[in-house]
């Protein structure tokens, strides 16, 4: 059975989109993407927290995210997640990421409160 493996997040970029390039010499685009969760707790007071998404772009797509993207825009990413393991100091560690097929660029804030 194949399995299926499909993301769709809106969040804010918490940093200016950064040209990486993978171990085999592809070019890519990385954001940091935040979402914000809310709930009330057992106490029933509003509590809030913010998870960090790691956002791989690749060609056209990540060169558009560099050249109009920047820390506090509002996207809306479509992809799958990838994992992968890598090593530090002889240590193996797994990665999480998200790989987009496709970014949507978002009003920000202060263009909606006009």
């Amino acid at each position: 059975m194949n399995g299926f493996n499909k993301v769709i997040i809106v969040g804010t970029l918490g940093a200016d989109p950064k040209n990486q390039v993978a171990k085999n010499g592809k070019a890519f685009t990385s954001l940091s993407l935040a979402t914000n969760r809310r709930w009330k707790n057992e106490e029933g007071e509003e509590t809030e927290k913010t998870d960090w998404h790691k956002i791989t772009v690749f060609g056209k797509q990540g060169e558009l995210c560099q050249k109009y993207l920047k820390k506090g825009s509002n996207v809306c990413v479509e992809g799958y997640l990838t994992s992968f393991t890598y090593d530090i100091d002889g240590k193996k560690h797994k990665y999480t990421s998200i790989t987009a097929e496709g970014v949507n660029f978002l009003p920000s804030r202060a263009s909606m409160e006009l």
